[in-house]
């Protein structure tokens, strides 16, 4: 089937200059970008007027959680509330329609609570005397727990807090408040709620693909897979339930496993599903103080958490880049760029593997990233993907915790791109919902919820931050040829918006809405606003 695009705004590039008339699609692929003339000479093609529409490609997300999106469809959504009172109704609501069972909430962000900080077990039990029940920290790498859940957990006084991770204490010094800081210690909370609590991912899918795919993406990322995950998503591609192209990096520990269990799904899609590589977690979250920094947060001595030894990052990377695996590693804080950087380095140089300079190893979300670190990546062809959205919804915070020098240079961006490096904007989905037009306008105007700008030298053009989640994106998962722009060849995977991002107002780029959305050529999405064809 043939199909000529024209009638508004075509930037198969992302660049300005890039504009062109008209696109022609032909079995799921682009067959000619220019002139509406030449387009024209295609004969046979049904015609789709843009009637003034945007046309772009599609979106990728560099970095995310796909399964775990799961909990947009069925957890309680904390985002809304300003208070502890807030937080008592919406999980007591909650727990009236789960009429008995175990309660699981997230999105809660004690930077928008009155109190100013999470709530402890008390507030939890007010809500959920008689269940378990559990609340995610919108980082997710906090969390609270009520009493019945500690105690099925078997977290008590006499719990020792695990490596890189802590159980807050009340004032006696022992009795736990509820609050669990990093994965070594939410891992005994999943695990009991994991009892209780089931997702029927077959059933959440539909919702899960949706969401993404009204905010115009069509590659994302499992970020960090289990092997639960992975089994998960193998069946599901299996099935031919997927619609979207689902990338896992499985976690570090458990790949040696996965990757020897699972290896058809290594490489090339099946199904819409790969294993591209692996994910190592350096540290915690910037906001919750838990990000490993090499001087001291603000007013504090505390330079937050190191969550693994040089050795077992060395050793993780080596055992990825003796078998010719991309690495991704997540790096908040500049004490832990430093670590992967001097771990990475020294595991490239060590290793024997003939391809190992051309592994394209990711840096995720590089908030405190230091000028001097992006330039290391250089030489190493390391992609640091960074967290935008950040700036919009944390900026403030980072401001009060890192002081006005590093809160106001996170996620130096315009540092990268003076560098040339090939960088990314991710949505960390489901801390964030995937909505890479708000990471886009973050990158453009560095402005904070209170209306601060962070480093103005840090700001990117429009056209740079389009790139970050178009073609820079494709380039960190090895699928530039196929994704990330419209040339002969490549697969139909494009948007339109309801405006033009090069001729709007930068204040105006998060106004910005995504109508349709197709892959490989099919509509996948149309926004009830979209004109039908």
């Amino acid at each position: 089937m043939r199909t000529l695009y024209v009638g508004g705004p075509i930037y198969p590039a992302c660049e300005k200059e890039s504009r062109v008339e008209a696109v022609v699609v032909e079995d799921g692929r682009i067959a000619f970008c220019g002139p509406y003339e030449k387009a024209k000479e295609w004969g046979g093609a049904r015609r789709v007027d843009l009637e003034g529409r945007c046309m772009l490609p599609a979106f990728l997300d560099a970095h995310g959680h796909f399964l775990a999106s799961a909990q947009y469809t069925v957890m309680a959504d904390l985002s809304g509330c300003r208070s502890f009172e807030d937080v008592v109704r919406v999980l007591r609501e909650f727990a009236r329609r789960r009429g008995g069972a175990a309660v699981w909430g997230f999105g809660l962000d004690e930077t928008l609570l009155r109190e100013g900080c999470l709530p402890g077990r008390e507030v939890i039990d007010r809500a959920c005397p008689s269940v378990p029940a559990l609340v995610l920290h919108v980082s997710n790498h906090s969390a609270v727990a009520n009493s019945l859940l500690l105690k099925e957990a078997g977290v008590g006084p006499d719990t020792p807090d695990p490596p890189g991770g802590q159980f807050v204490r009340e004032p006696d010094g022992r009795t736990p408040a509820g609050i669990a800081e990093e994965l070594p210690a939410l891992r005994p909370l999943y695990e009991a709620m994991g009892k209780r609590f089931s997702i029927d991912y077959r059933d959440a899918l539909p919702a899960m693909e949706r969401l993404y795919l009204s905010h115009g993406i069509v590659t994302v990322q499992d970020g960090a897979s289990t092997r639960e995950g992975v089994e998960m998503l193998a069946a599901l591609a299996e099935e031919g339930r997927l619609k979207l192209d689902v990338v896992s990096y499985v976690m570090a520990e458990e790949a040696p496993e996965i990757f020897e269990k699972y290896a058809n799904d290594c490489g090339a899609y099946r199904g819409h599903y790969r294993i591209g590589g692996v994910k190592l977690l350096l540290d915690g979250s910037p906001q919750r103080r838990t990000a490993w920094m090499t001087r001291p947060y603000a007013g504090t001595e505390d330079c937050g958490v190191q969550a693994h030894t040089d050795a077992a990052v060395y050793a993780a990377a080596r055992w990825a880049i003796d078998r010719g695996v991309q690495l991704l590693a997540h790096c908040n804080g500049d004490a832990a760029a430093d670590q992967f950087l001097r771990c990475y380095r020294r595991a490239l140089c060590d290793s024997p593997f003939a391809g190992k300079a051309g592994l394209r190893p990711v840096m995720i979300h590089c908030q405190c990233v230091r000028p001097d670190q992006l330039a290391q990546m250089m030489p190493l062809k390391m992609v640091p993907s960074f967290f935008a959205a950040h700036i919009r919804r944390w900026g403030d915070v980072h401001l009060k915790n890192l002081g006005p020098a590093r809160g106001g240079a996170i996620c130096p961006m315009g540092t990268a791109r003076r560098l040339g490096l090939p960088f990314t904007i991710h949505t960390d989905t489901p801390v964030l919902p995937p909505d890479l037009l708000e990471s886009v306008a973050c990158a453009v105007n560095r402005t904070t919820r209170s209306g601060k700008r962070l480093s103005k030298d840090e700001r990117v053009p429009v056209e740079a931050a389009l790139q970050a989640v178009t073609s820079h994106a494709a380039y960190a998962y090895f699928e530039e040829r196929e994704k990330g722009r419209l040339f002969p060849g490549a697969r139909a995977d494009f948007v339109f918006l309801d405006g033009d991002p090069f001729a709007v107002p930068p204040a105006a780029l998060s106004q910005l809405s995504v109508l349709r959305t197709v892959g490989g050529g099919e509509v996948l999405y149309a926004s009830p606003l979209d004109p039908t064809d």
